[in-house]
């Protein structure tokens, strides 16, 4: 079980990587979705 752990660890960082990355985009299409409303309300 741990010798798995072992190998399978890249590839958890890999993902958790890929979801971190997924939720700064998320964030910063959200921002600039604000900031342009913000931008046509006024």
């Amino acid at each position: 079980m741990v010798a798995k752990e072992v190998v399978t660890a890249p590839e958890v960082q890999q993902l958790l990587v890929n979801t971190l990355d997924v939720e700064l985009e998320r964030k910063r299409a959200t921002r600039v979705l604000c900031v342009g409303s913000e931008q046509t309300i006024t």
